[in-house]
């Protein structure tokens, strides 16, 4: 099978080099050179050039990216339209992060669901002959992925396997003293998920939220944590406040260990060195995956070399394009 043509946004150049590897090796067409560049260019007034330098017709034409700002999301939209508009035949748009995932419902009269935005934006691509799919990763409301219209066929991946990977090794398959635990419960299914998978106990926090960046935590509730080992999961880390009082909570419950593990390791624009050495100061080890940087793009963080442990979706991404989402 042929591989597919696949190209990227800036900051997914390593993700995409791994996914490509990946579809090469399974395409059984021998060596293939490196993944389909753009020719992208910024202007002095801040506008971009952008150029598919390869020709897209009759292809199944892949675009990797986030949509952590605007101009990720432009750019998707972008390479999409022009992919279409020169004779794609099948369309594949990975986002492996979607932005504003928070913002899926609106509580106060006014407020702008950018997540439905988002996703009406990307719905309004035209669809090639062969179908046009978008694949999320772990998104931080299962419903999002109904605000998308028209006829995309919307995939939901999960990157449960890689990390569970990881923490089996970290924890040499001991998993007799381990509790599943999270920053609130808002997460519960997915530690209830994490826990089946690993045999393990559940432990909850709960907490009060005062604004976007306060809360309180009230308990830490379920299964004993006394000496043990907890995992602390959560689907992002942003400003890293909740994991950190979570594990905070934690340890004075008397857990021995604290594993954080995250999808989305999105930490805030500006200080992440600072945001990362805060959520490390708390933690045992971090797990993540690529889904927004690999581990070579954080910079001032040797010091915690050996617990920050990066796992990679490219293989979850790479057999999702192949196979178009659909598992047997």
């Amino acid at each position: 099978m042929k591989p597919p043509l696949i190209l990227s946004t800036p900051g997914y150049a390593k993700l995409v080099g791994d996914i490509w590897e990946l579809l090469t090796a399974n395409s059984g067409a021998g060596p293939q050179p490196a993944p389909h560049t753009l020719h992208r260019e910024c202007f002095p007034d801040g506008e971009t050039y952008l150029r598919i330098e390869q020709p897209v017709q009759h292809q199944h034409v892949v675009i990797v990216g986030g949509t952590r700002t605007a101009e990720e999301l432009l750019e998707i939209v972008s390479l999409s339209w022009q992919a279409v508009r020169d004779g794609a035949a099948r369309l594949s748009i990975v986002i492996p992060y979607f932005g504003y995932s928070t913002m899926e419902r609106a509580v106060r009269s006014g407020e702008v669901v950018r997540a439905k935005v988002n996703a009406t934006i990307l719905s309004s691509i035209p669809t090639p002959p062969g179908g046009k799919v978008i694949f999320l990763v772990d998104l931080h409301a299962e419903g999002i992925q109904h605000y998308f219209e028209g006829n995309a066929s919307v995939v939901h991946l999960y990157a449960k396997a890689a990390i569970l990977a990881k923490v089996q090794e970290l924890l040499r398959g001991d998993t007799q003293s381990l509790v599943v635990g999270s920053a609130d419960t808002g997460r519960a299914k997915w530690v209830e998920s994490y826990a089946n998978e690993l045999g393990a106990e559940i432990a909850i926090i709960t907490k009060r939220r005062h604004d976007g960046a306060t809360t309180e935590i009230l308990n830490v509730g379920g299964a004993d944590v006394q000496g043990k080992t907890v995992l602390l999961y959560d689907d992002m880390i942003r400003s890293g406040g909740s994991i950190t009082k979570a594990a905070q909570a934690y340890r004075k419950a008397g857990a021995a260990k604290i594993i954080m593990a995250c999808t989305h390791l999105i930490l805030t624009l500006d200080g992440e060195t600072q945001t990362l050495q805060k959520v490390l100061s708390q933690a045992d080890a971090l797990i993540t995956t690529d889904s927004i940087r690999s581990a070579d793009s954080l910079s001032g963080t040797a010091e915690y070399a050996g617990k920050l442990h990066f796992v990679s979706i490219a293989s979850l991404l790479a057999a999702a394009v192949v196979t178009g989402g659909r598992v047997d």
